[in-house]
């Protein structure tokens, strides 16, 4: 089919299951201007096929690598170090000059993308998936569908540390980026990257973060002042991996554990909200909303802190409202 309509196609989303890289790296798609590639794909398995097959895509505006690791696998570079952009044969330093939007699960730190990304790229998404969060706190029967689905795919998650997602932003040179969902392990270099974020990407108006410390104590005030500086965030969302999380219990054998509403309410009300109070009071005054993720029953979901600020914005007057409706936190 791809090969009586590639002249034409705009949109192209491969799903789960093994993509044929031979065929789409033969043809060339002069007008594709969104290319999606889900689930656990054989791309991984050749480099060279999957350059060649992006390499014939010159006018993408979003590129979507949605792929899951499978077991006994780590993540791949998109772009090795060994193997060159190339149109026509022609080395090129932007292979896709339109593109606005990129999303790559489990990004590699010696990826050559980031390098050659457009300066004027909006959206930058570097997360696992299905989203590790969900094998972290997820208790309800999605969750354990999930958690079943896991175990029999199973997946890996090569999450990068702390350190690794350093070294990828820092070969970025996209400085009107306005949103980024980044996923890391926690190790010294946190704040080291999280400053980094603030320098590399200015302009940015939402910030996601999932952090994950094993249980570690979270270091609010740090991190809320290294972020200061984003002179126009308005968003911004956290996954805290707090040790202070209610914790599920059983209601018997092959049932799903769940979380008391009373323990979930008062997570919200204490831990988070005063997460979000220093979040409010440290961060810039363009900031709206704070949304921090939390188990739940049935399924996990974004608090959404609404900031408020009294008269003379001074820090003393400012403070947060807990919304009614959070957001469900879904696996992709």
């Amino acid at each position: 089919m791809l090969r009586s309509c590639n002249n034409s196609l705009e949109k192209l989303i491969i799903p789960r299951g093994p993509s044929p890289p031979d065929v789409l790296s033969m043809l060339y798609y002069p007008r594709l201007r969104e290319l999606t590639l889900r689930g656990v794909s054989s791309l991984q398995k050749d480099h060279n096929l999957c350059i060649r097959a992006l390499m014939n895509m010159p006018n993408l505006c979003v590129l979507k690598l949605d792929i899951a690791v499978p077991g006994g696998h780590t993540n791949w570079p998109v772009r090795p170090p060994s193997i060159p952009f190339t149109f026509n044969d022609r080395s090129t330093c932007t292979p896709w000059p339109n593109l606005k939007c990129l999303s790559v699960s489990f990004p590699h730190p010696n990826d050559e993308l980031y390098v050659h990304l457009p300066r004027d790229l909006r959206t930058l998404s570097l997360r696992s998936l299905p989203h590790y969060w969900h094998r972290r706190i997820g208790c309800s029967w999605g969750s354990r569908a999930m958690g079943q689905m896991m175990r029999r795919f199973g997946w890996s998650y090569p999450i990068p540390t702390a350190s690794e997602a350093l070294c990828i932003l820092q070969r970025c040179r996209t400085p009107g980026l306005s949103q980024l969902q980044l996923e890391y392990r926690v190790d010294d270099e946190e704040i080291a990257l999280l400053r980094t974020i603030v320098h590399t990407f200015p302009e940015l108006d939402h910030l996601e973060i999932a952090r994950y410390a094993d249980g570690q104590v979270v270091p609010l005030k740090e991190i809320a002042e290294a972020l200061a500086p984003l002179a126009k965030l308005n968003t911004l969302r956290v996954y805290l991996d707090s040790p202070e999380s209610p914790e599920a219990y059983s209601r018997g054998r092959h049932i799903p554990r769940v979380y008391r509403r009373v323990d979930v309410d008062s997570f919200l009300d204490g831990p988070l909200n005063h997460a979000a109070t220093v979040f409010a009071r440290k961060l810039s005054p363009s900031l709206e909303l704070v949304q921090l993720l939390s188990p739940g029953s049935p399924s996990l979901f974004w608090a959404s802190y609404r900031v408020l600020r009294a008269n003379g914005a001074h820090v003393g007057d400012i403070s947060v409202r807990r919304e009614d409706e959070g957001q469900p936190a879904h696996w992709d």
